[in-house]
């Protein structure tokens, strides 16, 4: 699971300006210090995350790029009415606790 966002409290001097690095990486769990995103899985039934890896960037403006391995579960409605000939599409429903859709 991949996300992106941008923290201006987290902007630090880049290589361009006199600092030493581009990017600092951070993985396992040295994330819990930094503000992530309160996003969830809607339709999730059940998630792994032990074990699994993770990556977060901090680049020099503040932007953060997270990757992390999760196995997941979800709910979802098939009609199998035409099965072996049938295709099917799974939707995993990403939202946030504190944003609305518009």
């Amino acid at each position: 699971f991949r996300s992106w966002w941008k923290d201006p409290r987290l902007a630090y001097n880049g290589t361009e300006d006199g600092g030493c690095v581009d990017a600092i990486s951070i993985s396992g769990n040295a994330i819990q210090g930094v503000w992530t995103p309160d996003i969830y899985v809607d339709n999730l039934v059940l998630q792994t995350v032990a074990g699994m890896a993770s990556l977060t960037q901090i680049y020099p403006d503040g932007s953060v790029w997270r990757s992390e391995q999760v196995l997941l579960t979800v709910k979802s409605k098939f009609d199998l009415k035409k099965l072996p000939y049938d295709e099917h599409i799974a939707q995993v429903v990403v939202a946030s606790y504190s944003q609305d859709i518009t």
